[in-house]
């Protein structure tokens, strides 16, 4: 949403811990299944959107991810989310904490993505 449209999706901060990016409101919805794959949906309580309901370039983005990357696992997304020069990476690399990934720098991640095919 940020790196084609220049705007959040989300409200809550997307943080850097150190198995990816991670929304700590989702994570406590999510982390009584461990290791096991995820057997209900969640609530949109756990990740607040900006509207209440998505607008249909939302749900084009929200399309377009799960059929990347749905079928993926938690390795292979960790990886894909740790290679060099990843909104991840940038911030991780400078402090090592459970930081904030801003906007801005998701934003440009992206949108060079999408720039360069």
């Amino acid at each position: 949403m940020l790196g084609i449209y220049h705007e959040p999706m989300l409200l809550q901060p997307i943080r850097a811990w150190r198995y990816g990016p991670v929304l700590p409101e989702l994570y406590e919805s999510l982390r009584r299944y461990g290791r096991e794959p995820v057997r209900r949906l969640i609530g949109l309580d756990s990740v607040r959107v900006v509207e209440n309901e998505y607008d249909d370039r939302q749900k084009s983005i929200i399309s377009q991810v799960l059929d990347i990357y749905g079928d993926m696992s938690g390795v292979q997304l960790s990886t894909i989310t740790h290679a060099n020069g990843t909104p991840w990476d940038q911030i991780w690399s400078a402090s090592k904490r459970r930081v904030i990934i801003s906007n801005n720098i998701i934003e440009d991640y992206y949108a060079n993505q999408v720039a360069n095919g």
